[in-house]
């Protein structure tokens, strides 16, 4: 599905979620890459292709590698801010959503 859903409780119609478009970058693309997308695709009306940015902009947030026994931090705010970012387009404020990319960007 092009539209994004099953982001929130209010936009949840079902258990099983529909499968969003893949990105179209690559492998190696890092998470402001995937805010980027996200973005250009919110301003194209593609939510369901925002989401799916969204989502992978998150986990390549959380996604590092720390030598073991040691511990690195998270920076909280810019995962927070896409996290925020989803649940903006989740209810339907893409105009929010935004805003929260571009934050999280310019972090």
């Amino acid at each position: 599905s092009n539209k994004a859903s099953n982001i929130v409780p209010a936009d949840t119609r079902s258990n099983i979620a529909p499968t969003l478009p893949s990105s179209a970058l690559g492998e190696n693309a890092g998470p402001n890459d995937y805010l980027r997308a996200a973005r250009a695709s919110l301003v194209a009306g593609r939510t369901g292709q925002a989401q799916q940015s969204l989502e992978m902009a998150e986990t390549r947030a959380l996604d590092r590698s720390v030598p073991q026994g040691q511990v690195a931090p998270i920076d909280s705010r810019f995962v927070s801010r896409i996290s925020d970012a989803r649940r903006a387009l989740g209810g339907g404020d893409s105009a929010h959503a935004i805003e929260l990319i571009d934050l999280a960007l310019s972090s």
